[in-house]
Formats: C-alpha cells, structure tokens, sequence
C-alpha cells in the first residue's frame, strides 16, 4: 500500500510541477501562453460573451429527515464536490448559463474555450485554470466553417457525461435553440463508446444537432461558440427531473437495436468487482447472502447501454456499492428501492439526491472503514438485516409505478 500511495504522490507532484513550472514561464514570456495553448487566468464566459442567452441562479434542494442528515449529508460535506456549506438544510443553488462568444477557440487537449486575444480561459468565474484546464501542447489550427460550436467538456466518465454535457445540451435545445439553425456539438476523438453512441442518438433526437469531431493535437477555430453549464453549487446534485429522465432514456431506447426479451431482473446487485476504487473485499459473500433473498449480480456493461437502461427500468430493488453505474438510477421507475453501500470513511450524496429527485425510495448501508483505495468489506448479517423490511414492504409482482413522478421543485428562498 505505501506503494501506491508513492506512486500516486509522485504523479501528482509531477503533473504539479509541469503545471506549475510551464506558469512561471508563461508569466516571463507571454507569448509562450499562446504558442502552448495554456492559460494562466480563468474569466466568467457570461462576463465577456457577446450574447448572454441565459443567466439564471435559483434555489435549489431536498428534504431530509434528521437521521439522513447525520448519516449522509454531513459526512458528504467531506467528500463531495462543490460549495457544500449548506448540506445540513439540503440546501444548494442551481447555475443555467448559455452565453455567445466571439473570437474564441476550442482546445482539443483540454475540451475547454480560449480567447484568442490572451489565451484566457472562459469558465463558469473568474479564477486561475488548475492542472486539469491548463496544460501546456502545441495545437494545429483547423479552421472551420461559420457557425455556432458548443464543446462537451468531460472526458469518459459516466457520471460527468450525463451532467457536464447531456443535461446542459438538453436544456439549451428544449429551451433556447433556434428551430431550424445547425448547433455543432464537438467532441474528441477515441471516446469510450456510451459518449460515442450517446451523442449520436442526441443527435438522432435533434435533427438542427450536427457532430463534429476533434483530434487531441487540434484547436478549432473561426466558428462562434456557444458556452453552456447548467451545474449547482453542490456540483454533484445533477439538474434533472423525472420528465427529463424519461426523455433521456427514450432518446437512448430509440438509438439502441431492440434485442430478444429477457426476463426482468426484479432485485439486481451492482458490485464493483475488479475495481480499483472502492471495492468490496467480500463481494462473494456479499453476493451469495443477497443471491439467497432473490438478487442477481449485475455488472454493468460500458458498451451495453441498452442492457444497462432495461436492467435498472426492470428492477424494483437495487443494491449497490457507491459509483458511477449508480447514474442508470436515471432509468429507474419511481418507487424502485435503492440501497447504496458506503465505507464508513467515504460517504457522497449525488445519488441520493438523484434518488429523492426522481421519487426513488432510497437507503444507505456503511461498511468498515476504506483503505487508501477505499476498498472496504460490510458484514453480510448488517446488510441483510437492513434489506428484509425492504423487502417486505414491496407491493404486489408489477406494483410499482409506471407514471413519471412530480418534478421535483426548487426549495423556497429560506428567510434570512
């Protein structure tokens, strides 16, 4: 283990250090900022756009019983992203910003938009592009016809996918884009194929959507880009509602080819076999004590979307160990049980908030405390114990509601 963790402290410290060195550079030779395409300031899109489209900040939250806080959303405050000062009162606010820029570029190493007078970064606020956003790579210009660009910013992340890139996109297309003029949506080359085949069902979905790819080495340049982000606070708790979990799952149905009917899986099992992070060290026995009470062990399939949106659609219960496949939740029919297991060590809540957004009955189980990896092990007995009243309170084979659930609605302003 002390291994890894010198394996891991080194990468970062290099990584660190070239950021770190190619800024100091930058700052002696300016001219550098530009021929590396790298950044050294960070200012608001909405603040140097041409064309402010949207630019909206509401409320934005949960209800959640005392315990829930206790036990997930204070222990989260830690752990997950964001501005998370308001967790004890499920509170939070929800960032839709759409915005026009000129005289601007699209970086391929990065997926972000530079402005072409002083490579600045155009970001969500002002600020200083960390070793993600900034990094140092000659790029070939690749002109491009006249035209309004939109870049999908995350890599190949599941999770990210779905909130960075899906939800801004169907937001701006169902509320602002102009019927009938062409958006370019442009992505990177060598994508795991959920992206891939994602967007081309976006695209299917949206005839005005065109796809444009681009290579790493590539900054694209002479297009208008349109800037989007519809993110909270809590950059974890994802802007969607069940409508729109509903849209985002037919979208995908319709692209995917039918296959033969299997049967419903009704109580799934989503482990992390095999997993670097966070696994569970006694998932066999974990496995064995919930195949006894009706479950099947289901290990989603990047590459199978479609098996992935039929088995979480299908299942009245879901038991999983906390991660990214717990994002198919958006596919659940309201009422479905979910119950995520964490270390006791590393708690997060977006999929309890994504649970209470799309009415899901949702529970937490904790485990013992997580290595450096957070590679854990929780005592079969304590899960069981916590499964059986679900179990009973099941209604009737094929009871679960089919209706998509209320949106859920911004919180009131609270007084001051």
């Amino acid at each position: 283990m002390a291994g890894k963790k010198s394996i891991l402290r080194r990468t970062l410290n290099a990584r660190w250090l070239r950021w770190a060195g190619t800024r100091a550079l930058v700052h002696i030779v300016p001219p550098l900022g530009q021929a590396l395409s790298f950044p050294l300031v960070s200012r608001a899109a909405v603040d140097n756009a041409a064309r402010v489209i949207e630019n909206v900040a509401e409320p934005f939250g949960l209800s959640a019983t005392p315990v829930e806080v206790e036990a997930i959303l204070r222990p989260a405050m830690a752990n997950d992203l964001g501005d998370t000062s308001a967790y004890p009162e499920g509170r939070s606010t929800l960032f839709s910003q759409a915005a026009v820029l000129e005289d601007c570029d699209i970086a391929g190493h990065t997926n972000t938009i530079l402005r072409r007078s002083d490579t600045a970064l155009m970001h969500f606020r002002d600020g200083t592009p960390d070793w993600n956003l900034a990094k140092p790579m000659r790029l070939r210009e690749r002109y491009v016809p006249p035209g309004l660009y939109t870049v999908c910013e995350s890599g190949s992340h599941y999770f990210h996918f779905i909130a960075n890139d899906v939800l801004p996109l169907l937001h701006y297309l169902d509320h602002w884009h102009p019927k009938g003029e062409t958006l370019n949506v442009v992505h990177s080359s060598g994508e795991a194929s959920f992206k891939r085949e994602g967007l081309r069902a976006l695209a299917t979905a949206y005839p005005d959507v065109r796809l444009v790819e681009m290579d790493r080495d590539e900054k694209l340049t002479g297009g208008s880009v349109l800037w989007l982000i519809r993110i909270a606070a809590t950059h974890e708790w994802l802007p969607i509602d069940r409508a729109q979990a509903d849209r985002w799952r037919d979208i995908l149905l319709a692209h995917y080819p039918v296959r033969a009917i299997a049967p419903a899986i009704k109580r799934l099992f989503v482990g992390r076999r095999g997993s670097k992070l966070r696994r569970l060290i006694n998932e066999d026995e974990i496995a064995a004590m919930l195949a006894g009470e009706g479950f099947e062990s289901f290990a989603p399939d990047a590459n199978d979307q479609r098996g992935q949106i039929e088995a979480f659609r299908d299942a009245d219960v879901i038991v999983a160990v906390h991660g990214a496949a717990l994002t198919n939740l958006l596919f659940c029919r309201p009422g479905t049980r979910v119950v995520e297991i964490f270390p006791e060590n590393f708690i997060k809540s977006p999929y309890f908030w994504l649970s209470r957004r799309l009415g899901l009955e949702y529970s937490a189980v904790f485990g013992g405390k997580g290595d450096y990896w957070q590679a854990f092990s929780v005592d079969p007995a304590h899960l069981q114990a916590e499964i059986r009243p679900i179990l009973a309170s099941l209604p009737p084979a094929g009871g679960l509601s089919k209706e998509p659930s209320a949106p859920a609605l911004p919180q009131a302003t609270p007084p001051d």
